[in-house]
């Protein structure tokens, strides 16, 4: 029997407890890497869901490694950035079949820098400046990728975490496997249950806006993403604040937005929010903040939430992901955005 989308979702707490009872944990030989090489800065080559991945795991890997972090997307690198020799490189591509990133890997090997690759495909060989760091997800065959964006945010708080440790900054777990599973199955049954009592509204939805802060700017745009990839709907994730600076003026009343209550910083903000979109649309809907955890973590249950939500409305609506019209997959194969089209 094939996989659907919310059987990959599903599998997220296995993984991590698969990698935190690992004598060797994936993210292990990362961290090696990234000691070896003494580096000033990192420096996350990504894109799509490896980008917004990246972006969850930001603010804790800032804070953990102690240095300075930036992500940048593969074209606007090749063909804008500057090669800093004092970066740590690493470049993330679960398929490891997107052509952008396989391209700014290959640019930065040829200047005669190490970059470190995290992805899921065993068919990509290291090289003496590639290193290849398995994100041990077992593979994900449906290319809108919900355990692999998932793994990916965790096994980046996990390298950071482990060269904490190594720092003699952290002497217990840094995070509880079993409280996180059943935070994790809570928000898949808390989604559901939002699908059937909203089913009229969410299966009329036409335009919708995400918004969140810090790491949930970024599961904002995953979550916008993943309403366009598989229901081909006009969706866009913003950082809370930066939706009043033009994104406001958009909103018409048969709009939806939904709003991610993810911290204090953010708690005031997104209930003025709440309190006054009424004014501009009728649909405005509100994620309660996961408690007793830490941030980049519950962003991973911030975006079940919504992976949960979109494989719900796909289902309600008969589409069997990840289906695509003709044009789309003609458009595809024009363009080659990856190195095979597996979106048939």
């Amino acid at each position: 029997m094939s996989q659907t989308m919310l059987d990959y979702i599903r599998k997220i707490p296995d993984y991590m407890k698969k990698q935190m009872k690992a004598r060797e944990p994936g993210w292990k030989d990362l961290a090696d890497c990234f000691c070896l090489e003494k580096r000033r800065s990192v420096t996350i080559i990504a894109s799509g869901s490896s980008f917004h991945a990246a972006g969850c795991a930001l603010y804790d890997l800032q804070r953990l490694l102690e240095a300075p972090v930036y992500i940048e997307t593969p074209f606007s690198f090749v063909h804008y950035g500057r090669v800093d020799p004092n970066s740590f490189y690493l470049a993330i591509s679960q398929s490891g079949r997107s052509r952008n990133t396989l391209q700014a890997t290959q640019y930065l090997t040829e200047n005669g820098v190490s970059v470190s690759f995290l992805t899921d495909n065993e068919e990509i060989v290291r090289t003496e400046r590639l290193w290849i760091h398995p994100l041990h997800i077992g593979g994900e065959k449906i290319p809108f990728v919900t355990k692999g964006f998932s793994a990916t945010v965790l096994f980046l708080l996990g390298f950071g975490h482990e060269i904490s440790r190594r720092r003699g900054k952290e002497k217990t777990a840094w995070i509880d496997e079993e409280r996180f599973s059943q935070a994790f199955m809570r928000q898949m049954e808390k989604a559901a249950v939002f699908f059937e009592e909203n089913r009229d509204k969410l299966l009329k939805m036409k335009r919708i806006h995400i918004c969140g802060g810090g790491p949930c700017r970024y599961v904002a745009a995953e979550a916008a993403l993943k309403f366009c990839e598989t229901l081909q709907m006009s969706a866009t994730g913003y950082e809370i604040e930066e939706f009043l600076h033009g994104g406001n003026f958009e909103l018409r009343k048969e709009h939806t937005v939904f709003l991610i209550d993810s911290s204090d910083a953010v708690h005031d903000r997104a209930c003025q929010l709440f309190e006054n979109l009424p004014i501009l649309c009728d649909s405005v809907y509100w994620q309660d903040r996961v408690e007793n955890m830490d941030e980049g973590a519950a962003s991973v249950l911030y975006a079940c939430f919504f992976q949960t939500l979109v494989y719900q409305i796909n289902r309600a609506m008969g589409n069997r992901i990840p289906v695509m019209k003709p044009e789309y997959l003609k458009f595809e194969e024009e363009m080659k955005a990856k190195t095979m089209n597996y979106y048939r």
